[in-house]
């Protein structure tokens, strides 16, 4: 798996990778690139874009990039994933 963000890594561009190599793909990959380039990268390389606006796993509703990767791959029932949530949600400032 190959994941695409934004550079200058803040919480959600920390924690998403993090929360990908622990419980999604031990051997994924990432880059950070600027953001007026995360779709043409990603296109180019098949990367799956995060933290990004428009796409899939960034913040919607309330919820946080990290969140987003929680639902799609279906990790909510993992206790640390939804421990390390409250934490990221409040590094973020969102209220629970």
């Amino acid at each position: 798996m190959k994941s695409i963000t934004r550079s200058h890594v803040h919480v959600d561009r920390v924690a998403s990778p993090w929360l990908i190599t622990r419980l999604v793909d031990s051997e994924a990959q990432f880059l950070f690139v600027p953001k007026n380039q995360v779709d043409e990268v990603a296109k180019a390389t098949g990367a799956i874009p995060f933290d990004a606006s428009g796409v899939e796993l960034c913040n919607h509703g309330g919820r946080c990039s990290f969140e987003s990767i929680i639902l799609k791959y279906d990790l909510a029932r993992t206790y640390s994933t939804v421990k390390n949530h409250s934490c990221c949600r409040c590094c973020r400032g969102y209220r629970h």
